[in-house]
């Protein structure tokens, strides 16, 4: 199979395949109708604007399983509800309404490296960098837990 798109490439019959945002927006809209949360937990960047935000930050991703296409673009969806900008910069929450065990702006230390992991796919790289130095500040509680 590899021999055979390798073959058709030389001989310039493949094109490249540029994937555009907009051939995804369907997943979004579908996901900002049936989400029953919005009201009950504002985020930061509310779902009014996740078109635009997973346009400019997510990188575009193309499968045959739609299914598993349809789980990574929720994926994202998801966490750009977890984004919060505070004082000390974004921060990335675990839970979405605030929770009693947690530190400083809702956060909780060990999920900290699942989040700088999934964060660093962003484009825009402040997201994550404000993360990491945040969990250096000794407010941020980083020893609550571990990570």
């Amino acid at each position: 199979m590899l021999l055979t798109v390798l073959a058709i490439a030389a001989m310039g019959q493949l094109k490249p395949v540029v994937l555009n945002p907009s051939s995804y927006q369907a997943y979004v809209e579908r996901f900002n109708r049936e989400d029953g949360t919005e009201k009950d937990t504002p985020t930061q960047i509310p779902n009014k604007d996740a078109g635009e935000f997973l346009a400019k930050n997510v990188p575009l991703f193309d499968c045959p399983d739609k299914q598993f296409e349809e789980l990574y673009y929720f994926r994202w969806w998801s966490f750009r509800k977890h984004l919060t900008k505070t004082p000390a910069g974004w921060v990335i929450t675990e839970f979405l309404p605030p929770v009693p065990w947690a530190s400083l702006y809702n956060t909780i230390s060990c999920a900290a490296g699942h989040h700088l992991y999934e964060a660093r796919w962003l484009r825009d790289p402040q997201f994550a960098d404000d993360y990491a130095r945040f969990w250096a500040l000794p407010e941020a509680s980083p020893r609550n837990y571990s990570f």
